[in-house]
């Protein structure tokens, strides 16, 4: 089982594209682009659905989102994403 972790959107300070990632993807795009971080927030399981159904590129893995716990799966191009209400970190 892979681990958990936050997703969240987030925007660096001269660019003015909104992205996703986790908290290693945002430090390592940080560190790549040399520019510091502008916006970080917990993006929505909706949100999340709506990112990947733009084809924005989403690791398969477990995510906690603002809202609910969300699972990342498929293949290719039949990718979704499952809510998992019920889950709760401890």
């Amino acid at each position: 089982m892979s681990k958990m972790q936050k997703l969240y959107g987030y925007m660096l300070a001269i660019e003015e594209e909104f992205r996703i990632g986790t908290e290693v993807e945002i430090k390592e795009m940080v560190k790549k682009v040399g520019q510091p971080l502008w916006i970080k927030t917990l993006i929505s399981s909706q949100e999340l659905v709506g990112f990947m159904a733009e084809g924005i590129e989403v690791i398969e893995g477990y995510y906690i989102t603002s809202d609910e716990t969300c699972e990342v799966c498929g293949e290719e191009e039949d990718w979704e994403v499952v809510k998992l209400s019920n889950l709760v970190l401890v």
